[in-house]
């Protein structure tokens, strides 16, 4: 009796042994080791970054940073989705991000030293557009096993980016979305609030899977400016008084300074601490 239940002790766990073998098979065979593949179920994974509301001066020129330059944040995937990309060394993977909307077609001011003709994609507004630039693993401070590398050195959309026969001790997982977002005048901008409406603005694709990425910003952009009245002055001409021109000794010589005040009204304007706000005048006379 005692070798009958020693025999079946045995087949119990050969059995198991086989099974959790199986297991281990069927995982393998779920996440290719030289490709890019669903972790999750398949699906389109939505980026959608929330800017809140920035204000530039109507009277900003072309090429104006609305807002902060690389405003960075991690964008969470609103479908909670992920893909992963594999690779043993013999492999060439690639991830492709494609500008849906517009690029503007016109040469702007650099950004932070970076030339971005070809970068700035336009949003749903007249005039605003906007720079991406991803992070890990799209965008690596330095070469890296389980990353991709951008072919030009620059991963501001569009770009193209691979990992090209590096061999992973970990996949590349695709999960929240690493990303710098400086937003540009790039022409007149419509008065009153302009709502980013989340459209698509470009697209991530990878090696075997294609699209599988999209991404898009909300929030409001405003126009920072007042209007003036009929009577906006505290004096309808403001006397300076008269002054010869021997009065006038040399740089820097100044008349007795004429307090008044201009009466602004209907003002758009950032009320957050930090703001400064700047009148242009022009005097005539």
């Amino acid at each position: 009796m005692k070798y009958a239940s020693n025999a079946l002790i045995v087949a119990i766990a050969a059995v198991s042994v086989a099974h959790g073998t199986n297991a281990l098979a069927e995982q393998d065979n779920q996440n290719p080791t030289n490709d890019c593949f669903w972790v999750s179920s398949p699906g389109m994974k939505d980026y959608r970054r929330n800017i809140g509301t920035l204000y530039i001066p109507r009277d900003a020129k072309t090429g104006s940073v609305i807002g902060t330059v690389g405003e960075s944040a991690y964008t969470p995937d609103l479908a909670g989705l992920e893909a992963a990309c594999s690779n043993d060394g013999t492999a060439l993977l690639e991830f492709q991000a494609t500008a849906t909307a517009p690029v503007h077609p016109g040469g702007l001011d650099t950004i932070d030293g970076e030339d971005v003709t070809g970068k700035i994609l336009q949003t749903n507004i007249p005039g605003v557009g906007i720079r991406v630039r991803l992070g890990m693993p799209y965008g690596p401070p330095a070469v890296c096993d389980n990353c991709f590398m951008p072919v030009d050195g620059n991963p501001t959309v569009p770009f193209l980016a691979t990992n090209e026969y590096r061999s992973m001790l970990t996949a590349i997982r695709m999960t929240r979305l690493s990303n710098s977002i400086t937003l540009v005048k790039t022409g007149p901008i419509p008065a009153g609030p302009n709502v980013l409406d989340g459209s698509e603005l470009w697209s991530g694709s990878v090696t075997s899977l294609g699209k599988i990425m999209r991404y898009g910003v909300t929030g409001t952009i405003m126009q920072a400016q007042c209007s003036v009245g009929a009577t906006p002055t505290s004096a309808a001409a403001v006397q300076l008084g008269d002054w010869d021109s021997a009065d006038f000794t040399g740089p820097g010589f100044t008349t007795t300074p004429i307090p008044f005040s201009i009466a602004l009204s209907n003002c758009e304007t950032d009320t957050s601490g930090g703001f400064v706000a700047t009148a242009h005048i022009t005097l005539d006379g």
